[in-house]
């Protein structure tokens, strides 16, 4: 087994450099999806993989959530607690939380955070936001107010935010609109210092949250992003603000218009798979000379994942549809499609159940009921 020796991930976030701007959409940048650039434009290397240890406690089903802080990384799955592993040598540490309904356990998990040695596990069902060491130990739940929230972030000073997602009447007989708004928890008090609901659109149609709401962090800000809109904003205690615009140019593309009608969906389902068009952000990080940015695209014959890397001096724009054949550089790239999987830090993070892996020389040693093995490429931020 190659062992992941490379575990330092870091964020490298910066500010934009002078870009083309615009009050309402921030920095904008268009790009052409025809012509796309080579792989290597945006992963340098493959770093490794480490296969997570199995054990009668450690067996993880499906992986809904995964994420990354210093040398751990933990995993949710729907029929389990949060497991924790070295991300090193993928041994098993321990659980953290369980299913339930008595005091430290959940129900189902929508999201969870990790911020200065805690856990932070929000849970959807019983409107639960519990606190937990790193090691496993319950340490407080605290009061949410009773909003329908979706998901949960923590930003690097420790203010927890929610999305949250609610139904509008619109005033037209029969026609109805999903609303949404990024909350920051008064821990104190269970209630909320700020609320940010800046697009007066929502109170006349249709608009959808995407599934991955908050997509990255910078110093005391976090970047969220909603589904067919080409604007990512950042999101900080005193205000939501358009980031920047990423126009993938796709000839069926969702407008921002079309995505707040009520009949978004009978307008997906008239596209899917006649048409391209991108449906959302993922995952974005950066550095002090260029952006990188994950978004999923339909195409007319499957679901793709897509990269976008944006030259902060030059401005220049890149642009590459992932295969999900795989690449002779990069073999196990393709595992992203499997499983969960997305950019964190300056790497992409993959997923891959081991009963695809087992009949490889190389996981020979792997079981075909073994947990996952995570695969690590470092972005090219350069």
């Amino acid at each position: 087994m190659k062992l992941f020796t490379y575990i330092a991930l870091i964020m490298l976030l910066v500010a934009c450099g002078s870009n083309p701007t615009d009050s309402s959409q921030g920095n904008i940048y268009n790009i052409n999806p025809e012509k796309e650039s080579p792989i290597e434009d945006f992963i340098s290397e493959y770093v490794g993989h480490v296969a997570l240890e199995t054990t009668d406690k450690s067996l993880i089903g499906t992986p809904s959530i995964i994420k990354i802080s210093g040398n751990d990384i933990y995993i949710y799955s729907y029929d389990e607690g949060v497991m924790r592993f070295d991300v090193r040598t993928g041994k098993f540490l321990n659980q953290i939380g369980r299913k339930g309904r008595g005091p430290g356990e959940y129900v189902h998990l929508a999201d969870f955070d990790i911020y200065d040695g805690k856990l932070y596990a929000y849970s959807m069902l019983d409107r639960k936001l519990n606190v937990y060491s790193i090691d496993g130990s319950f340490i407080e739940q605290i009061k949410t107010p009773q909003n329908t929230l979706f998901k949960m972030n923590l930003d690097n000073r420790g203010n927890i935010w929610f999305s949250s997602e609610g139904i509008r009447e619109t005033g037209q007989e029969g026609a109805v609109a999903t609303t949404h708004e990024y909350m920051l928890l008064d821990t104190e008090s269970g209630t909320y210092s700020a609320m940010f609901d800046e697009i007066e659109e929502n109170e006349k149609g249709f608009l959808r949250i995407g599934a991955t709401p908050f997509i990255g962090k910078q110093d005391g800000a976090i970047l969220t992003a909603m589904a067919h809109d080409p604007t990512i904003y950042r999101l900080t205690p005193e205000s939501y603000e358009p980031y920047i615009t990423i126009n993938i140019n796709l000839d069926g593309n969702i407008t921002v218009e079309e995505s707040r009608r009520e009949e978004l969906f009978s307008i997906m389902n008239s596209r899917s798979g006649n048409v391209d068009y991108f449906d959302c952000f993922k995952s974005l990080t950066e550095s002090d000379k260029a952006i990188i940015c994950m978004a999923a695209c339909s195409f007319k014959e499957t679901r793709a994942l897509t990269l976008v890397k944006i030259d902060k001096k030059s401005n220049e724009t890149k642009f590459i549809r992932l295969s999900n054949s795989g690449y002779k550089e990069f073999p196990y790239l393709n595992e992203v499609f499997d499983e969960v999987g997305g950019i964190q830090g300056g790497m992409i993070l993959s997923v891959a159940p081991a009963e695809k892996l087992c009949d490889k020389e190389e996981f020979k040693h792997i079981k075909e009921d073994d947990n996952p093995v995570i695969f690590f490429h470092r972005l090219n931020l350069k």
